[in-house]
C-alpha cells in the first residue's frame, strides 16, 4: 500500500510487462483509466506507439474494447485519431467497430476520417 493512500498497479501484471508502452496497452485492455493515465503522464509512454506485431496503438485498442473514457483521455493526450494499423493500413480499426459505440463516436467527433466503404464496419 502506498503511503499516499493510492494503491500501486497490480504488481503481478504490472511488473511482468516491460516498458511503459507495453503497460499502457495492457491497462487499456483491462479498462484501467487510472493506470493508463499514470503510464502516459508519469512514465511518459508514447500514446502513438505501435505494437510491433499488430501495428495497433493504445487508441486502436481502446476503440476495439469500447473504452470510451480511455479514448477521451488518449485523444486529449494527443493520440493520432487517424493513425492506421500496419496490419490493415487502409483503415484504422475504428471502422471495423460499430459507429454506434461510444468510443467510435468520440473518434469521429475528434476528427477521425470516415471512408464510406468502412463506415458501417465492413
Amino acid at each position: 500500500h502506498h503511503p499516499s493512500g493510492h494503491r500501486s498497479p497490480p504488481s503481478g501484471d504490472y511488473d511482468s510487462i516491460k516498458g511503459a508502452n507495453d503497460r499502457l496497452r495492457h491497462f487499456v485492455v483491462l479498462g484501467k483509466l487510472r493506470w493508463v493515465r499514470e503510464c502516459v503522464l508519469k512514465e511518459k509512454a508514447d500514446v502513438n506507439y505501435r505494437d510491433p506485431t499488430s501495428g495497433y496503438t493504445a487508441l486502436h485498442m481502446a476503440v476495439y474494447y469500447n473504452r470510451a473514457d480511455i479514448c477521451t483521455f488518449l485523444i486529449k493526450a494527443k493520440a493520432d485519431v487517424n493513425l492506421k494499423s500496419s496490419v490493415m493500413p487502409e483503415v484504422p480499426p475504428i471502422f471495423r467497430t460499430r459507429l454506434g459505440d461510444q468510443s467510435a463516436r468520440i473518434m469521429v467527433e475528434s476528427g477521425a476520417e470516415i471512408n464510406g466503404r468502412y463506415q458501417l464496419g465492413y
